[in-house]
């Protein structure tokens, strides 16, 4: 048996997956996740997009493959403030009892989410997709790679305050004013500020925002 590496067939295989779950296409409109994470990401999205990175390519094609495994039916998108919103899935509990539900995938252990925190962006994107959808409650499953000797669901129900969400919601919105003055004065928000920072080592922008901060004196 020969066994010979073929980088060729990585790009044939992550542009199928990239065609598969339209990773490359430019979305419309401004959606609650783009101002839930990166804004200065969001405003280099719409006015200037680059393709993904290949670990972003396969990051967004296990997530999204899981949840069209789990979900196959495409979401209805809602909208509220003028702001596009589509959860990973509903659960039919009875007539009149419909629930959210967000999918998440993760190669961190079962410890780091169940006995510590879940990250702030989950949270802050749930409480997002309640105001909108006008219920308190959203369900969360996570799936959790890395775990060994098999990969391992662990699924909770969220319960949030009203106030909570209303306060989440008031941040939604002043988010969307800072994107939509970005876009309209041509200027990018200023990187390094609008996200945490683990999520800026592996974004596609990157390059692009260290040289907006050099242009401006190393000012970050």
């Amino acid at each position: 048996m020969e066994r010979i590496l073929n980088p060729e067939l990585d790009r044939i295989v992550l542009a199928a997956l990239a065609t598969r779950y339209k990773l490359l296409e430019k979305r419309e409109g401004i959606h609650l996740s783009s101002l839930n994470y990166c804004l200065t990401k969001s405003y280099f999205d719409q006015v200037s997009p680059i393709d993904p990175t290949d670990t972003e390519l396969l990051n967004f094609a296990t997530g999204y493959g899981l949840q069209e495994i789990m979900f196959p039916a495409e979401m209805k998108t809602f909208e509220k403030d003028n702001i596009l919103y589509r959860p990973d899935g509903v659960i039919q509990v009875n007539v009149r009892d419909i629930q959210l539900i967000e999918i998440k995938s993760t190669r961190s252990g079962v410890k780091r989410y169940q006995e510590g925190n879940l990250p702030e962006t989950w949270i802050t994107y749930m409480k997002g997709g309640c105001c909108i959808r006008e219920t308190e409650t959203y369900n969360l499953s996570v799936i959790y790679l890395a775990e060994r000797p098999s990969a391992r669901i662990i699924s909770e129900t969220i319960l949030f305050e009203p106030e909570e969400i209303k306060s989440n919601w008031l941040w939604i919105l002043s988010r969307k004013e800072d994107l939509e003055k970005a876009l309209r004065d041509k200027v990018p928000p200023q990187p390094f500020t609008t996200a945490p920072a683990w999520m800026c080592e592996s974004c596609r922008y990157k390059v692009i925002c260290d040289a907006v901060i050099m242009l401006q004196g190393g000012k970050e």
